[in-house]
């Protein structure tokens, strides 16, 4: 699986370039305005027609690349796409989901407004930074000498099994 992980990746996807629907009705404008000055100014001869039938063709084979580019685009967006919307993409959107409709419901449950959180976002953040805080102090503080020796795992002896089972012999001596 490939994820978005670089600059690049998230500006590609937010910088994609399309032929739009306005570009191509300009287009379409541009030709037709072309071909009719065509048509007004110049008098009708074999080697105007054959140009215009030239010019006609031009067009249609431009209509085809248009379409080729606007296919290329379509697939790097489709690529796009499936790197972004992957399963735990729309696991975490439902996860998420979940969450807020719990929180609204228990902020209604309370009797708060569910959409008026700002009175708990200064609380939410003082929690998760004392708890920060708490967390690195208590890290960061050694244990007590309580007399007892700390045995690494190579230095602990392991009981043999005649030492763990004393057979009656060894009571009786």
């Amino acid at each position: 699986m490939v994820l978005l992980t670089s600059e690049d990746d998230f500006t590609t996807l937010t910088e994609l370039n399309f032929v739009t629907a306005p570009k191509m009705i300009l287009i379409c404008l541009l030709i037709e305005l072309v071909v009719q000055t065509f048509a007004l100014v110049v008098e009708p001869t074999a080697w105007w027609t054959w140009q215009l039938l030239g010019f006609i063709v031009a067009t249609n084979l431009g209509a085809v690349v248009l379409a080729v580019f606007a296919q290329r685009s379509a697939d790097q967006l489709s690529n796009v796409y499936r790197r972004v919307f992957t399963p735990q993409f729309y696991q975490t959107m439902s996860s998420i989901s979940q969450l807020q409709a719990r929180f609204q419901a228990e902020a209604e449950a309370a009797g708060d407004d569910p959409a008026d959180i700002d009175d708990m976002v200064s609380e939410l953040y003082a929690a998760a930074r004392s708890y920060l805080e708490t967390k690195r102090i208590h890290d960061s503080t050694p244990l007590p000498e309580l007399g007892v020796p700390h045995l690494t795992p190579g230095e602990v002896s392991l009981i043999s099994e005649s030492e763990l089972f004393l057979s009656d012999d060894a009571d009786s001596s």
